[in-house]
């Protein structure tokens, strides 16, 4: 018998009353169910797809909803209302929260011969669709950050989209060890049973939440929650003499650090943060994030034409960088994320240097709102209604090398053609006649665009 299965067998002889979430849930053996949250079967072999979850009722009993769905969609082909037929050691329906949970699946047989731990198959980012087409698969909801159990205390963790179970001596313990971990690591598999046959997880440490389908990490801020791109740079400089921070965040293997410098994009020595109280939520196995950066230029005057920041030649002196307070921002674009029903979806057009960050109903079907910024317009927007405009300056493609110089990047075949500079062409049609034309690219003074 496995560790994990002598584990299993010791929770289910002491699933006691002793340590008892803080929420609503039900106890049967050997696992705590939260209330309202649902596990998922699917037979890939025989097609059989399944799912349940228990609910409070009105008289704050517990029913179990089944059905024939993944994930508990749509109408309930069975229910059962009596708790005597549901097993269940111990409930509670009259807590004034529910529970937080995370979500594991497992994904069984995805090795493709016995020395492949790595799963290279199912951890392939084109594969995920796959995934439950061709995989026995089970997801199960587990109670986190709360001590359960009697006799002895486990606690299930969950961060970075790696789900960890601690088992204590008491509740009371400061003190725990790692029994298990699930997910983190994409590329690795789990032989749970020792058979040569490996498992691949997936965590969703807040099923809520949808999540960008790339690496990141939620800064919480006094008004908003913004989504930075692992590796990606801001730089600030609050004052218009004052000093320059900029900062990113960095994935170590499975934990977020912070890199902060005195100086712009960056560069040069840092100082790092192992535990940045700032970070709400990270995802660290996932590819990295398309971004674009923002930079706001603050306090350009008294109206929408800010004539003097967006005089060209005052940007490329580099005097709007030190004279104006200075935000520069990464976004995550191409990507929706947020609270289902009010999600965050950003685009970048580099042909014309705007920004667009739109607020979307489920599943981004529906825009809500959008602000843009930057664009050719190329005016200054007053974001916080105070009669102070700030310019908006943006770079689509941040992690592309570009010239030091005036340059046209063309879509069609890639070219990049310096500013000014002239390509001719002369087509020959026959032996006295051909065609001639030429081009090239120069800078509107008015727009500062080709």
């Amino acid at each position: 018998m496995s560790t994990k299965s002598l584990l299993i067998s010791f929770v289910t002889l002491t699933l006691g009353a002793d340590y008892i979430p803080e929420c609503n849930y039900a106890a049967i053996p050997p696992f705590y169910y939260p209330i309202d949250a649902c596990e998922s079967d699917i037979n890939a072999t025989a097609s059989i797809i399944s799912s349940f979850k228990y609910i409070c009722n009105e008289n704050d009993t517990v029913e179990q909803y089944i059905y024939d769905t993944f994930n508990c969609e749509g109408t309930p082909t069975s229910m059962i209302t009596n708790m005597t037929y549901l097993d269940i050691q111990h409930y509670s329906c009259n807590q004034p929260s529910s529970c937080d949970y995370a979500i594991q699946c497992s994904f069984l047989e995805c090795n493709s011969n016995s020395s492949d731990t790595e799963c290279n198959l199912c951890s392939a980012e084109s594969y995920q669709d796959l995934l439950t087409q061709n995989h026995d698969t089970h997801c199960r909801p587990y109670i986190k950050d709360q001590c359960l159990g009697a006799d002895f205390g486990y606690v299930w963790e969950c961060e970075g989209g790696v789900l960890s179970q601690y088992y204590k001596e008491s509740c009371d313990d400061t003190d725990s060890i790692l029994q298990d971990s699930f997910g983190g690591d994409s590329s690795t598999c789990k032989d749970d049973n020792d058979d040569d046959l490996y498992t691949y997880y997936t965590v969703e440490c807040d099923p809520s939440l949808i999540a960008p389908d790339c690496n990141y990490a939620a800064i919480e801020f006094s008004t908003n929650t913004h989504y930075y791109p692992i590796g990606a740079c801001e730089t600030d400089k609050l004052e218009p003499d004052g000093d320059i921070t900029s900062y990113k965040y960095m994935c170590n293997d499975n934990s977020i650090e912070k890199y902060t410098y005195s100086s712009v994009d960056c560069n040069g020595d840092a100082e790092v943060d192992t535990a940045p109280s700032d970070v709400a939520h990270y995802q660290c196995r996932r590819n990295a994030c398309s971004y674009a950066v923002s930079c706001e230029f603050l306090d350009c005057g008294d109206s929408d034409e800010c004539s003097t920041c967006t005089d060209p030649h005052y940007q490329q002196t580099g005097r709007i960088f030190n004279k104006h307070t200075t935000i520069c921002r990464p976004w995550i674009t191409n990507e929706c994320y947020g609270t289902d029903g009010l999600l965050e979806m950003s685009t970048c057009d580099a042909s014309i240097g705007e920004l667009s960050v739109g607020v979307y109903g489920e599943g981004c079907a529906f825009e809500i709102f959008a602000d843009t910024y930057g664009g050719p317009d190329n005016t200054c927007k007053d974001d916080d209604s105070d009669g102070d405009y700030g310019y908006y300056k943006i770079d689509c493609n941040p992690t592309l090398n570009k010239p030091e110089c005036n340059y046209v990047a063309t879509t069609t075949a890639g070219y990049i053609y310096p500013i000014g500079a002239c390509e001719s062409d002369i087509t020959v049609i026959d032996d006295s006649n051909s065609e001639i034309s030429s081009f090239k690219y120069i800078c509107n003074a008015d727009t500062n665009t080709p």
